[in-house]
């Protein structure tokens, strides 16, 4: 999820649209980045914790995906600030763009990752 948000938001940072081809490719950079440093740290990773944290995040975004959200809150703010990012808003380059108070001064990350796994 660290990468996931991490990737989000320097492709926000670089002023990138968020697609799959530009998330993908930061994501790989950013992980890579992070084994990278753990390993300078003496902290050593093996192949099948990666392997069982990447199924269990996958588990994870596929038990999110079977639960609609009804709430007043899902339905208003949380979904027109994930079709915003979705349709090009950066809330980096442009913090006033939509109309709800609510999307513009909230915190941003579980939308980011949200988008991220579109």
């Amino acid at each position: 999820m660290l990468t996931a948000y991490l990737a989000t938001v320097a492709v926000l940072a670089a002023h990138l649209p968020l697609s799959p081809w530009t998330l993908l490719p930061g994501a790989i950079v950013i992980g890579g980045g992070l084994w990278a440093l753990l390993s300078r740290l003496g902290l050593h990773l093996g192949l099948p914790s990666v392997l069982l944290a990447l199924v269990l995040m996958a588990g994870c975004v596929v038990a999110a995906s079977l639960v609609y959200d009804t709430s007043c809150d899902g339905q208003t703010y949380h979904q027109e600030a994930i079709v915003h990012l979705h349709d090009r808003w950066n809330p980096y380059n442009d913090p006033s763009d939509p109309s709800n108070p609510w999307v513009r001064h909230y915190p941003k990350a579980s939308w980011l990752i949200a988008v991220f796994s579109l």
